[in-house]
């Protein structure tokens, strides 16, 4: 299928495309780990590099960087990351990962794309952000993604070769949720699958390095999107996690107690991280940008309070759609924040593309978050939203839609027509439900549907 890179809303439009570079830009400043150049500064005349790296069921509960959950991964590289670069405490996705992924590449919310639970599937003519840092930015990037894809279905009958009908130059990974065996499973490359008995999170760390190496000349943009921490749950080399070596790698001592090998996964995904990162030369790795963050809340098997089982992934309370998301590198000034602005999961692409430069800081349904790098008066939006899950046979899934808009957020269900209405400034944690109290005016609830309906009447 001939492809027309250019973004639109909800399908491609042809428009022309930008071939001048707004400014002359300057050298970038030297460095290397996770220093955070000034925003003017870049290699000559080259915008910078990009590298959005998907941790999978990665909820605030298991980042070092939040204080919530009481056993936290040890994840020196991120937390690195975020004592140089900025923290965003209120960013929503969605309850799972196709619906947050879709939004990630597409900057559409679901009820737009139609990909509203895992297995469905973003169509190919849809825009990507892979289409407009070619077609829509003064100096087109290279791109690779790099892992987990999931957003073309879930049966065998994806196309191997898939993620190129929606603009993406190199692919290596796996294209459905999830695989059987982090130490056994098939990866695909160049339309090619093969098995292969390295690590997953270790293969996936290769792929990208090797792609980094022969791409150092830039601009190019990695979407590193690994697997772990998701289930299935095991005891990573231990070269990888050498703090939970105490584990038992057996089988019923993962099934007795998750949590410890989860965080496991998640302190081994650190370690490849971090060897990612330390491949590029200072030069480089000061001219990138890189973007951490998690596709939807913890699973529910290894949640951690003040979550519970049904606040947690699928769900739309704030342990299944609020995640973890920490910048660094080119363009982050302000080093070691945190930024409590409203953030969509469809910020994301506009937000790349805006560094890139894009001329259009809105693209899709999304907003770029650009300014808050550098700027602490940075507002950010006036709502968020997100789309549950329709297929209620998961634990905690809830379909319908969320609002929040200031301290108040709304939870509507299709299923059952009920809603649920918290004032997050003194409930963060979504005990009490203020649907019908005299404590709160009706047009807090009026307005909350107000957004909605303009919303999703605006995409019907």
């Amino acid at each position: 299928m001939a492809r027309h890179p250019v973004w639109a809303s909800p399908m491609r439009t042809t428009k022309g495309v930008v071939t001048t570079w707004l400014a002359s830009l300057a050298l970038a400043l030297a460095g290397c780990g996770t220093g955070n150049p000034s925003p003017s500064h870049v290699d000559g005349d080259r915008p910078p590099n990009v590298i959005l790296i998907i941790a999978d069921d990665f909820g605030l509960d298991a980042s070092p960087c939040y204080d919530i959950g009481e056993d936290k991964p040890v994840m020196p590289n991120l937390q690195s990351m975020c004592d140089q670069g900025l923290v965003f405490d209120t960013v929503w996705v969605n309850p799972m990962c196709s619906p947050s992924r879709s939004t990630f590449l597409s900057g559409q919310y679901g009820f737009r794309t139609g990909v509203r639970q895992v297995g469905d599937v973003l169509d190919d003519t849809t825009a990507t952000v892979f289409d407009v840092l070619k077609d829509q930015v003064p100096t087109p990037y290279e791109n690779a993604v790099i892992g987990k894809w999931h957003v073309s279905g879930d049966d065998d009958s994806v196309p191997l070769d898939a993620p190129a009908a929606y603009g993406v130059d190199q692919f290596a990974g796996f294209l459905g949720g999830f695989i059987d065996s982090y130490f056994n499973w098939k990866i695909i490359e160049d339309g090619q699958s093969s098995q292969t008995d390295t690590y997953a999170t270790t293969e996936l760390t290769d792929k990208a390095i090797d792609w980094l190496g022969q791409h150092q000349d830039g601009p190019w943009f990695l979407y590193l999107a690994y697997n772990a921490p998701h289930w299935y749950y095991h005891l990573p080399p231990a070269d990888l996690a050498p703090h939970s070596t105490d584990l038992s790698p057996g089988d019923d001592a993962v099934e007795r107690n998750p949590l410890p090998y989860y965080l496991a996964m998640a302190e081994a995904l650190d370690t490849e991280m971090g060897r990612m990162l330390a491949s590029l030369d200072p030069a480089t790795r000061a001219n990138t940008t890189v973007i951490f963050i998690g596709d939807n809340g913890t699973e529910t098997d290894v949640v951690q309070a003040p979550f519970s089982e049904l606040h947690a992934k699928s769900s739309m309370y704030e342990g299944g759609i609020r995640v973890p998301m920490v910048v660094s590198g080119w363009g982050v000034t302000r080093a070691g924040e945190r930024e409590d602005a409203l953030i969509n999961g469809v910020d994301v692409p506009a937000t790349i593309a805006d560094l890139a430069g894009s001329t259009s800081t809105t693209l899709g349904d999304g907003q770029s978050f650009r300014d808050a790098l550098s700027d602490s008066s940075f507002e950010g939006r006036s709502y968020i939203y997100s789309d549950g899950i329709r297929d209620i046979g998961t634990t905690g899934a809830m379909p319908g839609w969320t609002v929040r808009e200031g301290q108040y957020k709304l939870i509507h269900r299709d299923d059952t027509g009920d809603e649920e209405l918290y004032d997050l400034s003194v409930d963060p944690w979504e005990q009490t439900n203020l649907i019908g109290s005299t404590d709160v005016p009706a047009s807090v609830v009026e307005s909350l549907h107000a957004i909605h309906d303009e919303l999703v009447g605006s995409g019907s």
